[in-house]
């Protein structure tokens, strides 16, 4: 029971990402978020879901 609960052990601490590879990932997402918000173009209004209220629903519900 304790070998198989060692090598249990061992093998998550393998499977952990790594100072470094968390590190690196942080900045790939740092760099990337500025990509996936796409920017507004002049004169276009900014308008979200939580500006219509929050209740403006896309298609008509089937009644």
């Amino acid at each position: 029971m304790i070998a198989s609960m060692f090598n249990l052990d061992h093998r998550l601490a393998e499977l952990r990402p790594t100072e470094q590879q968390e590190r690196t990932a942080r900045a790939l997402r740092k760099a990337a978020a500025p990509a996936t918000r796409p920017a507004l173009a002049t004169g276009e209004p900014a308008r979200s879901w939580l500006a219509t209220g929050g209740n403006h629903l896309s298609r008509p519900t089937a009644g």
